[in-house]
C-alpha cells in the first residue's frame, strides 16, 4: 500500500464521522492547559444546556447550542423532537463526562496540585465521603455526613425531622438530666425544637471546621488525604466486583463524580492563570514595541 493510498483511507475514515463534530478530550493525553480549558468549557456548556432541556425541551437556546456542539449546525435542532433532543443532549454530555473523568483520573496528581485548600474543602463537603474502617477517617466522615444532613433539614425547614433529632439528645451522656427533661416536656413546641436544633447544628459545624483547618486555613494535607482515602474505598469496591456492569456503575456513581468536580474547580484556576499569562504577554509585547519605536534594545 502506497503512502497516498494510506492517506486516502484515513481521509475516507475521517469523512465517515465528519457530521459528528463533538469530540471529548482524549483520556490518555498528558495534561495540557489549552486542551483542558477548551474541553471543560464545552463540557460545562453541555451540562448547562442538558439541564435546561430537562426542564424545558422547547428551550430554543439550549437546543441550538447542543446541536452546534454535537453536529456543528445550530439550525439542526429543527429536525429533532423534544425527546430526541433530550437523548442527543444526554449522550453528548455522557461522552464528554466519561472522557473528562478518565482524563483527570490519568492526571490525578496534576489536578490535586492545582486545587487550593478551599477547593478541597468544598469537595469534601459536597462529594460523598466513604468510610474505610480507620477511626480518625471514619469519625470525620460521620461528622461531615451529620453536618450536611442537618444543614439540609434546616434549609428545607423539616420540623418533624428536627424534632426527631432533638429527641435523640435525650440519649446522649453529654446532655444533663435537667435538659433531657426539658426536651421531653417541650418536644411539641416548634420554637423550642428549632432553637435547640439550630444550636446543635452550628456547634457540630464549628467542631468540623476546626477539624478541617490548620492555622485558621483549610488543612490542605488532611483534606487531600480524606479525598484520596475515600476514593481508594470506591476503587477497592470496584476491584472486588466481578460483574462488569456493576463495576462500571461504581465508576460512574462513586468515582467519576470526584474527578468531574475536580475538573470544574481546576477550570477556574487554570482559566485565571491563562488570562494572567496572556495579559503579561500583551504588556511585554507593548513594552517591546515602544522600545523598538524609540530605537532601544528589547
Amino acid at each position: 500500500m502506497t503512502a497516498n493510498q494510506e492517506n486516502l483511507e484515513e481521509m475516507v475514515q475521517e469523512a465517515e464521522g465528519a457530521q459528528f463534530v463533538y469530540r471529548p478530550i482524549s483520556p490518555n493525553e498528558a495534561y495540557g492547559r489549552t486542551a483542558f480549558l477548551n474541553a471543560q468549557d464545552q463540557l460545562n456548556d453541555l451540562e448547562r444546556y442538558r439541564e435546561a432541556l430537562d426542564k424545558d425541551p422547547h428551550d430554543v437556546k439550549a437546543r441550538e447550542e447542543i446541536c452546534k456542539t454535537a453536529f456543528g449546525r445550530k439550525e439542526g435542532h429543527l429536525d429533532y423532537s423534544p425527546e430526541q433532543m433530550r437523548i442527543i443532549a444526554k449522550e453528548t454530555y455522557k461522552s464528554g463526562a466519561e472522557g473528562m473523568g478518565r482524563y483527570v483520573q490519568n492526571n490525578e496528581d496534576k489536578f490535586f496540585d492545582m486545587l487550593d485548600g478551599k477547593a478541597l474543602q468544598n469537595l469534601v463537603m459536597t462529594l460523598p465521603m466513604y468510610k474505610n474502617g480507620k477511626k480518625e477517617h471514619d469519625d470525620l466522615v460521620e461528622l461531615i455526613n451529620d453536618v450536611n444532613s442537618m444543614g439540609k433539614i434546616l434549609h428545607e425547614s423539616e420540623v418533624e425531622k428536627m424534632r426527631r433529632g432533638v429527641e435523640k439528645l435525650t440519649k446522649s451522656k453529654n446532655v444533663p438530666d435537667w435538659a433531657k427533661k426539658l426536651i421531653k416536656y417541650f418536644s411539641g413546641d416548634q420554637r423550642f425544637v428549632q432553637e435547640v436544633y439550630v444550636k446543635s447544628y452550628f456547634s457540630k459545624k464549628a467542631v468540623l471546621g476546626n477539624a478541617l483547618t490548620k492555622d485558621r486555613e483549610p488543612d490542605r494535607d488532611k483534606l487531600k488525604g480524606l479525598i484520596k482515602d475515600s476514593l481508594k474505598v470506591a476503587y477497592d469496591k470496584g476491584a472486588d466486583e466481578k460483574d462488569e456492569g456493576k463495576r462500571n456503575d461504581i465508576w460512574e456513581d462513586c468515582i467519576r463524580p470526584y474527578y468531574l468536580e475536580m475538573a470544574k474547580y481546576a477550570f477556574g484556576f487554570e482559566k485565571k492563570a491563562f488570562e494572567d499569562d496572556n495579559e503579561e504577554l500583551r504588556e511585554r509585547n507593548e513594552r517591546e514595541e515602544k522600545r523598538s519605536g524609540l530605537g532601544m534594545a528589547a
